[in-house]
């Protein structure tokens, strides 16, 4: 009966044999791929190996560095692997310039440093191109590392230019994967923002002591008391300074208002004037002052001034309304050189007109602005 079935043409002819003994293996093939985890129906479907450069959010907030200065950071760059353990075995670092040429800002920078984990090396810029090579970074894998940049700066006398400026890059990479097959690096906006030297630079808060609350109107009364700090490098001196004045509406449109700014740090109990100029009141509820300095407004390297804003808030304020008028004092910055400010200073070579936002405490709503607390008269 068995034999019978076997030799049988009505039952199974040699086609079909062909196509039964095709099936069983194609059912062995797909058994042991499952139980091996799968890897081989991995490596069918799987993307190549890649890594991607791109600029981390770590990237330090300063905008302005000190010449001189070391171990300043200036970039976070993130490497990120795909599908792969990933070793970066070397990179270059491109540094561009104020004048948007490779290498017209390597006179400010004597040593570039870049680590990432217990990895560390140092390097300098020649046109414009730093090469670290010898690094092993390890990349794990669909993971990522970071790579911290700082610079060493040239002094003013040793080569750097005051207000020149320079921004970072990631260029040529070499890495390879687990097979040892170099890897195209794919750099994703990895530029770093622009980073300006100066021989100095100021630090602007608000005084513990400044005014605040309930007031009585005064012919001098010190309404904004703030601190100027400077870099242990270089003296700076104030070009000129300018408040923005806001009320509820309580301005005398039609008043003629003085203003000065007195230095507090001096040996006398109300300070000295140091810089003058008249309120222009713009309506009844806005007005700006500009102040000049009566004579050279120097502070020394390394020191602290602190100033206060005093006004004739009598001859500014309408109080016949019988309700409190209030008032808030600001100092109008700016943190990036494209828009002035009105707090302009010179680092002993050239003027500036703005600020490093990290060296202002106190800001508004995160705004340039560093204001007094709110008066009411």
């Amino acid at each position: 009966m068995t034999g019978r079935f076997i030799t049988n043409k009505k039952f199974m002819t040699k086609k079909q044999t062909l196509v039964a003994i095709v099936a069983i293996l194609v059912v062995a093939v797909v058994a042991t791929v499952f139980l091996s985890g799968g890897e081989l129906l991995g490596m069918m479907f799987k993307s190549n190996p890649s890594l991607t450069v791109s600029l981390d959010a770590g990237t330090p907030y300063t905008s302005i560095l000190v010449a001189g200065e070391s171990n300043q950071p200036v970039a976070v760059f993130k490497l990120a692997s795909v599908n792969d353990v990933i070793t970066v075995d070397s990179l270059s670092l491109n540094c561009m310039g104020s004048g948007g040429s490779p290498g017209d800002a390597d006179n400010n920078i004597s040593t570039v440093r870049i680590s990432s984990g217990n990895v560390s090396k140092a390097s300098y810029f020649t046109n414009g191109i730093a090469s670290f090579s010898g690094l092993n970074l390890v990349v794990p894998k669909d993971g990522d590392i970071k790579l911290n940049v700082s610079v060493d700066l040239n002094t003013i006398l040793g080569g750097a230019t005051s207000s020149e400026h320079f921004r970072f890059s990631v260029g040529d990479v070499k890495a390879t994967g687990t097979s040892s097959r170099v890897l195209d690096v794919k750099n994703n906006h990895n530029e770093s923002k622009n980073m300006y030297v100066y021989e100095t630079e100021p630090s602007l808060k608000l005084d513990p002591t400044s005014p605040s609350g309930n007031r009585v109107v005064s012919t001098s009364d010190k309404v904004l008391i703030f601190n100027v700090g400077v870099n242990k490098r270089e003296k700076l001196n104030i070009e000129k300074i300018g408040f923005e004045l806001s009320s509820d509406g309580s301005f005398s449109t039609g008043s003629s208002v003085p203003a000065y700014l007195k230095d507090l740090g001096v040996a006398t109990r109300d300070g000295v004037v140091v810089a003058s100029g008249m309120v222009s009141v713009k309506s009844n509820s806005q007005a700006e002052v500009e102040l000049l300095p009566t004579g050279n407004l120097e502070i020394v390297k390394g020191g602290t001034a602190t100033y206060a804003l005093v006004l004739d808030t009598g001859a500014l304020l309408d109080e016949e309304g019988g309700v409190d008028d209030l008032l808030t004092v600001c100092l109008n910055l700016s943190t990036t050189p494209e828009e002035d400010g009105s707090f302009w200073w010179n680092d002993t070579n050239v003027v500036a007109k703005w600020m490093d936002g990290a060296s202002i405490t106190g800001k508004i709503g995160g705004a340039p602005y560093l204001c007094g607390n709110l008066l009411k008269y």
